[in-house]
């Protein structure tokens, strides 16, 4: 009887041990399985806070560009870049010398030049020949404004000259002309 004792003591000694065996073995799967979703866990939390950091760069980015119209504006209005423009451009220069009581004659043509003399290639630029016509403070007054336009140009030619005859008489104001060619750097085709 002892030994049918023992035996069934070492079977449910064997039986305990396999379960305890087992049931550390399903902690430990459990455990390593724990710790992987912890670790996902983690990695989800990190990109979402990144995504959330990347997010809130995004719309402060946003609110800077909505916040710079005016400049972009402005930028933009410094660049001719179609025909209306162009036509824009001549309104404006007829309005300044209507201003300045001169006539006015335009010429508008395309050229391809060299920005610079280090420049390799050429580039198209629009080229504006203005022909003015009146006493020399108005004449000047709107070489004067030309250079203040809204774009950037280079005076590529200037001449001014008297054309009235003969000596000047007492309360005469001789008649000036001016002869403009004037690159259009800002002109974008």
């Amino acid at each position: 009887m002892k030994d049918a004792e023992q035996k069934k003591l070492s079977t449910i000694l064997l039986i305990i041990g396999g379960a305890t065996f087992f049931l550390v073995a399903l902690s430990g799967f459990f455990s390593f399985k724990l710790l992987n979703l912890k670790h996902v866990a983690n990695e989800l939390y990190a990109g979402n806070a990144t995504f959330l950091e990347e997010e809130s760069n995004v719309q402060e980015l946003k609110n800077f560009v909505e916040g710079t119209a005016r400049e972009q504006e402005a930028l933009n209005s410094y660049f001719i870049e179609n025909k209306s423009e162009v036509t824009a451009l001549l309104k404006e220069l007829e309005s300044l010398a209507t201003s300045q009581n001169i006539s006015l004659e335009t010429t508008i043509t395309t050229e391809k030049r060299k920005i610079s003399r280090e420049s390799s290639g050429d580039r198209t630029m629009l080229v504006l020949k203005l022909e003015v016509w009146g006493t020399f403070k108005n004449v000047y007054a709107f070489m004067t404004l030309l250079e203040h336009l809204n774009l950037k140009l280079s005076f590529d030619e200037v001449y001014l000259r008297r054309i009235s005859d003969g000596p000047i008489k007492k309360g005469e104001v001789p008649e000036w002309s001016g002869s403009f060619s004037i690159l259009v750097l800002s002109y974008e085709e």
